[in-house]
């Protein structure tokens, strides 16, 4: 069981709500330095809510998000930006999540400008080592995002994301909208970095066979509510909630649909 006095985030029985819709209601969960944890549930469930919530993008209706030790809710404008220096997102469309008017290495150059204070030559070095860690040319640097294909563009979010050394990444989705050719690859490249790095991941997912392979504990998350939660293996394997069964029932068994 994960240690209460080693968690990177803790989520307190947080509410989100929308006017009369409760996207998130009473969730809690967490995620201990450098593991990989799985948010899963159907489209709609709240999931993206949460993790918005997390982020300081969607106001926190009840409850309470912790970030090492500390409440988002006291935050002042120095805190968050310090915080959103050590939790970075990777987004569903690599494509939507890119500025169109900038180069690739120009949005990388712009995130060291800002957030790091790295002067030009040392942010054109710095800009070549990120493209170089996922795996892409840099030659790319002066390609515009609608030069790239799908896979470059999601290696170069991920870029993005570890350009200011964060402590915890969160993952929407992050292949969904890949080919399958190129969804392995760029599930590798996050557990090769994960791993390297000591980063902590959190993925929200509704595709298990990606949460099988890339997490050591899961939440199921269904109406706002972390219905199960445990380690992969026995997620699985021994599924406890009808919920639970139901999404791994739903997963194509191309075996049994043969017979």
């Amino acid at each position: 069981m994960p240690d209460p006095e080693n968690r990177l985030l803790e989520i307190d029985a947080l509410h989100v709500r929308y006017k009369k819709i409760h996207a998130v209601d009473g969730a809690s969960m967490n995620v201990e330095p450098g593991e990989c944890v799985a948010l899963v549930g159907e489209s709609g469930c709240g999931k993206t809510s949460l993790c918005r919530a997390v982020l300081g993008l969607e106001r926190i209706s009840a409850g309470r998000v912790l970030f090492a030790g500390s409440s988002l809710n006291e935050f002042d404008a120095g805190d968050w930006k310090k915080y959103r220096n050590r939790v970075q997102m990777i987004f569903q469309d690599p494509g939507e999540s890119l500025n169109p008017r900038l180069t690739a290495g120009g949005m990388l150059s712009e995130v060291l400008k800002v957030r790091r204070g790295l002067p030009a030559p040392a942010r054109q070095a710095e800009t070549e080592r990120l493209l170089q860690t996922v795996g892409l040319d840099p030659a790319l640097a002066g390609r515009y995002p609608h030069e790239l294909s799908g896979g470059q563009k999601q290696r170069l979010g991920i870029a993005r994301a570890l350009a200011v050394n964060p402590d915890l990444i969160i993952a929407d989705e992050p292949v969904s909208a890949l080919d399958v050719s190129v969804q392995v690859q760029i599930l590798n490249l996050l557990l090769d970095i994960q791993t390297a790095r000591g980063l902590a991941l959190l993925l929200i997912a509704h595709d298990l066979a990606v949460v099988r392979y890339m997490c050591r504990r899961v939440y199921v998350m269904n109406r706002g509510q972390i219905v199960e939660s445990g380690m992969a293996a026995r997620i699985f394997s021994r599924p406890q909630h009808p919920f639970t069964r139901a999404l791994l029932d739903a997963v194509p068994d191309v075996d049994r649909c043969r017979g």
